[in-house]
């Protein structure tokens, strides 16, 4: 017999157990017969305590057979003469301290790592146990853990259940994560959210649930953001957009002082030999070598850019990253949101690396980018693509569902649509060597 199936019975005859005390306790000093009650307990304890033995191992076993004869002591004692519950009543609470939270832990671990062939088992059980409104820790790990089995099943109740399970428990965290977890000490504190109704790419669209994510489990999570997120898939262009966002940068955004280095990671000059096959595959579409790279983050792109002989100014929103890059490149950045952003020069070139998905408004990025374009300048965007083999292959296994900063998640399909729609003709696709699961497309202003 499947161990789900075990504690599903255990947790049924607990149940059972507790009706029968009550039976006692009402009847104790009536002249109601109470011997078929406590027959039906010493029964159920015996039944669970085999059922423990088989499943537990042996130190919590052993303590769940030590409260269960004590209990059933009691039983015997009140099996001649009717005398007062309390011996009963005072073993029974320590039997329900002790056996729910042994049965109810052992019931919500094994839930979680069962596989997909037993979700429907493990679901039923985590939903028993909130059926029995267990104290507050108990529930929220079992709420937080059903959100996970319901993640892509009931998408908007998984996100209501993960929500709830830290509004239960602040300290939720140190349950769900190893010791070593970057987050492992987080404790809950609402953020203050926009929910987003309509879609942000297309404006014309509302969302249906799709994906309940976790963003606490990323190493880049930070508790600007909430622990839980849901991923709407919009019914009129099928792209996925962020239903819940941080208030504070859910619109464009002025120059930010908090979101330097602590966030950013160091320059990585391995990526130098990837991102200068990239930029001579955009020189050899472009006509000239003015280029303007938009978040500019760590700045190994414009490194790149400049060994190939590039004249390249950049756009980056935070101020201590702004600093670094004039440092340690010597060109001209521009602090300032894209979609703030005005400049009155033109250029060749365009690239968005990885920035797309983060922007509240992705059609006004494209068409700023189409502004500062001269006639027949390229546009390179690289993005992640929830089409790509790497997403198909991983589902949503694929991490960038997790990812706290972004707001819109592409197909490659729907980014084309996106371009024709704001001027711009495809001219190459290609599979990213930076990031899995991400796409990198070339386009020209026509």
């Amino acid at each position: 017999m499947k161990k789900l199936e075990v504690l599903h019975q255990i947790l049924d005859q607990n149940h059972t157990l507790s009706v029968a005390v009550d039976d006692v306790k009402q009847n104790i000093s009536t002249d109601l017969d109470i011997k078929k009650s406590l027959s039906d307990i010493q029964k159920v304890l015996k039944s669970i305590s085999l059922k423990a033995s088989a499943i537990l191992d042996e130190p919590r076993a052993a303590k769940i057979n030590q409260v269960s004869h004590k209990l059933r002591n009691c039983c015997d004692a009140l099996m001649p003469n009717k005398k007062s519950a309390d011996d009963l009543i005072n073993n029974y609470n320590e039997w329900i301290n002790i056996a729910e939270s042994i049965f109810y832990l052992e019931s919500i671990s094994t839930a979680n790592i069962c596989g997909n062939q037993d979700a429907d088992q493990a679901i039923e059980l985590l939903e028993l146990i909130l059926s029995y409104d267990p104290q507050a820790q108990i529930k929220a790990l079992a709420s937080f853990i059903l959100s996970r089995k319901l993640n892509v099943r009931q998408p908007l109740r998984a996100y209501r259940l993960g929500i709830e399970a830290f509004e239960i428990d602040h300290a939720l965290c140190a349950s769900i994560t190893t010791k070593d977890a970057p987050f492992h000490n987080y404790v809950y504190a609402p953020v203050e959210e926009v929910l987003w109704q309509e879609c942000p790419i297309c404006h014309h669209g509302s969302g249906t649930p799709h994906f309940c994510a976790i963003p606490l489990f990323m190493a880049n999570y930070t508790p600007l953001f909430n622990p839980v997120k849901l991923w709407m898939k919009c019914d009129s262009c099928a792209q996925f957009f962020a239903y819940n966002f941080p208030k504070k940068f859910a619109h464009p955004q002025p120059e930010i002082e908090e979101l330097g280095d602590e966030f950013y990671m160091e320059s990585r000059p391995q990526f130098l030999p990837v991102l200068g096959t990239i930029i001579k595959r955009i020189l050899a579409f472009a006509n000239g070598n003015k280029l303007l790279d938009v978040g500019a983050g760590t700045g190994e792109l414009i490194a790149a850019a400049l060994e190939l002989g590039c004249e390249v100014e950049a756009v980056e929103i935070s101020k201590r990253q702004c600093e670094r890059l004039r440092t340690m490149l010597g060109i001209t950045v521009y602090c300032a949101d894209f979609l703030t952003y005005n400049n009155s020069a033109k250029f060749n070139m365009i690239t968005m690396g990885d920035v797309l998905e983060h922007v509240t408004d992705p059609a006004a990025a494209i068409q700023k980018a189409y502004a500062l374009l001269d006639e027949g300048g390229i546009l390179w965007i690289s993005t992640p693509n929830f089409e790509s083999g790497f997403s198909k292959i991983m589902k949503h296994n694929d991490p960038m569902w997790n990812e706290p900063w972004h707001i819109s998640y592409f197909s490659y399909e729907g980014l084309k649509k996106l371009l024709g729609e704001n001027g711009f003709s495809v001219l190459d696709y290609d599979i990213s060597t930076r990031f899995n699961g991400s796409m990198e497309v070339i386009a020209r202003k026509i």
